[in-house]
């Protein structure tokens, strides 16, 4: 969002976009409605005063601006409850909810998760209509999630959102089902909100949080998630209806594998040298990189593995040991057998047609989608 000039040192940077927050308060240069104007140059030392936001001080440079337009100044009418929410700020940021584009669980209906919450769904009607526009410094500064509902605006920063997930009233672990069905909006701030509600009642490792993986629904961050919250919810005990969490795979056995992974799988990539293409069969697996460009001197490398046993760890992650290797390629090459097999392959499934899949124990995990049943 903001590009060092050359030159200036690291206090001097030139928004090339426009930025959040009362520039009266930060004493930088009159607004222009409620932004500031694009291209005005901020100096950060004179933003010091707001350094436990932690993201503005030294040299990060990190201020949270964004091209934004005025925001409207309409309220949206309040939800009919009996159950009290909190007051409607002023000036709520608007957008639209609409239905994502990428590949993710279908979407679950508010209400439908058993739980007897309606003061949760009733905040995040709310937050449908729009969102409260940040209370403090700390709120409007940051990194910024550029847009909530895939469109080219509407936005808001992490730290505004997790403000806002704060004041979701969860009145203890019975109320957590009923915010699944929002942690799965196609909406991604309302998304988010929601996941930060949920990480503040169940056990789990913030470091481990990576965005936007973690409020993506197709992403293995998020799926890590929704494990530890099903893993949370059943060790107390709390019920909950089982649409909530529908086409997650959280209770995959070693029988459902066949069922689930065999047949040909793509790695989702967008730029790079080499692609994961996965065959499964009743007994074999074949992983090759495939080079995504016309390369006459260097060949495809496929790993062919006898499948030994398939288990199910604790994440609800299929892990696949094999009796064999072999190394071929597409000139002819075929190598000895590797004996006993020196790969371990995972495959964690996260959505109908998606899978998470590491390449070795030490790998990282990589994106594959079907192609072939």
């Amino acid at each position: 969002m903001l590009r060092r000039q050359s030159g200036e040192g690291d206090s001097l940077f030139e928004a090339e976009s426009v930025c959040f927050g009362d520039a009266a308060a930060l004493g930088l240069a009159p607004p222009v409605g409620p932004t500031y104007t694009a291209g005005m140059k901020l100096d950060l030392g004179r933003l010091r005063h707001a350094a436990a936001i932690g993201v503005i001080a030294g040299s990060s440079g990190l201020i949270g601006c964004e091209t934004r337009s005025a925001l409207p100044t309409t309220s949206p009418p309040s939800a009919s409850s009996s159950t009290a929410s909190p007051a409607w700020p002023a000036s709520p940021a608007k957008f639209t909810a609409v239905p994502s584009a990428s590949a993710t669980a279908p979407a679950v209906a508010p209400g439908a998760s058993g739980a007897d919450a309606p003061q949760i769904d009733a905040l995040f009607r709310k937050f449908e209509l729009g969102l409260p526009p940040a209370a403090t410094l700390s709120e409007q500064n940051g990194v910024s999630m550029e847009s909530c509902d895939g469109r080219e605006r509407g936005g808001a920063t992490y730290t505004h959102l997790a403000a806002l997930g704060t004041k979701v009233p969860v009145r203890g672990d019975a109320d957590l089902p009923a915010l699944v069905p929002w942690a799965r909006h196609a909406n991604a701030c309302l998304r988010q909100i929601a996941i930060e509600a949920i990480l503040r009642r169940i056990p789990y490792d913030r470091n481990a949080l990576s965005a936007p993986g973690m409020h993506t629904p197709d992403d293995h961050h998020f799926h890590d998630i929704m494990v530890s919250l099903k893993a949370h919810l059943d060790d107390k005990r709390v019920s909950y209806r089982a649409a909530v969490f529908a086409d997650l795979f959280l209770g995959v056995t070693e029988r459902d594998f066949a069922t689930i992974m065999r047949g040909s799988w793509t790695e989702v990539i967008d730029k790079k040298n080499f692609q994961d293409l996965v065959e499964v069969e009743a007994d074999q697996l074949r992983v090759t990189s495939k080079h995504t460009f016309d390369d006459a001197k260097h060949a495809d490398t496929t790993w062919t593995t006898k499948i030994d046993r398939v288990t199910v760890n604790d994440r609800g992650q299929f892990v696949v040991t094999g009796v064999w290797n072999v190394e071929s390629n597409d000139k002819g090459y075929r190598g000895s057998k590797v004996q006993p097999s020196q790969f371990v392959y995972t495959f964690w499934p996260v959505a109908p047609g998606l899978v998470w899949f590491k390449n070795g124990v030490h790998a990282y995990w990589t994106k594959l989608a079907r192609t072939k049943a």
